[in-house]
């Protein structure tokens, strides 16, 4: 595991190939700062092309997931003078990088979200692989309500929902709770234990082989993006890679002889 940068805003925990990054600003309910997003940038940066991270979790301190952007950010901004566009564009882009980078990190992201998933939450959680929430959690995106544009978290609630039903979250202001949410796509498993949810969900990661798992979200990241002939004679260089590496020789030769393979020694707690 490398050595993770120091950080207060998002506090990290690392335990059995699961990071953990807890959003650490409970008086702002949880609220996504500039400051906040760079210290999250940081750490995933370190860790996204490790395979001994098998999942990253992001969650809330205090029993609550994210409130949306900070935006004390934009407030000496809004309606004042001269700003700098250059600079209003490049703080708004901030909540897009994370977003491209979690995208991009091999481990499986699970989001776990307990109270309120508003704005910018809401976005951190379409982003995720996995959304676990607890049964009376509200997702909303409210930037219309403010005068303001989804302008970042818009593509990723499309690219989870589909185009109509993200369009009219943003353009109604409507608010889901989990089981409109479980109904409409966004949350995976809804929970009263959402610990329990989880430690169930970590299990199942553990039995997939990571490095298969970061090619399958490699894979699934083009859709869209390319010709269907381009994808799949793309898909089938991922599976001749995975198929000539040495996961597949262990997951293949377990399952013929009836074991386990190395990276599955701990998934069920009995091996």
């Amino acid at each position: 595991m490398p050595e993770l940068p120091q950080t207060d805003l998002v506090l990290t925990s690392f335990d059995d190939g699961v990071l953990t990054l807890t959003l650490n600003r409970p008086d702002r309910r949880n609220a996504l700062s500039v400051a906040a997003l760079d210290q999250m940038e940081a750490v995933i940066e370190v860790v996204k092309d490790d395979l001994d991270v098998r999942a990253v979790v992001i969650r809330g301190s205090a029993g609550i997931f994210c409130a949306g952007g900070d935006l004390k950010d934009f407030g000496d901004i809004a309606g004042g003078g001269e700003p700098d566009r250059t600079e209003v564009a490049r703080l708004n882009r901030r909540f897009g990088d994370i977003f491209e980078l979690l995208l991009d990190t091999g481990a499986v992201v699970v989001a776990v979200v307990e109270k309120a998933a508003i704005g910018g939450g809401f976005g951190l959680a379409s982003i995720a692989d996995v959304v676990i929430a607890d049964p009376d959690a509200t997702f909303a995106m409210t930037e219309t309500t403010l005068g303001l544009v989804p302008a970042q978290i818009a593509p990723i609630v499309a690219r989870r929902l589909g185009v109509v039903p993200a369009q009219r979250l943003a353009i109604t202001g409507a608010r889901l709770r989990t089981p409109a949410a479980v109904e409409a796509g966004l949350v995976d498993i809804a929970a009263e234990d959402v610990d329990a949810a989880l430690a169930e969900v970590l299990a199942g990661i553990r039995r997939c082989a990571p490095a298969a798992n970061a090619a399958t979200k490699r894979l699934m990241g083009k859709l869209g993006t390319m010709p269907l002939t381009d994808l799949l004679d793309t898909a089938a260089e991922a599976f001749t890679d995975a198929i000539l590496g040495e996961e597949a020789a262990a997951g293949i030769g377990a399952f013929l002889t009836k074991g386990t393979p190395p990276w599955a020694a701990t998934a069920d707690g009995d091996a």
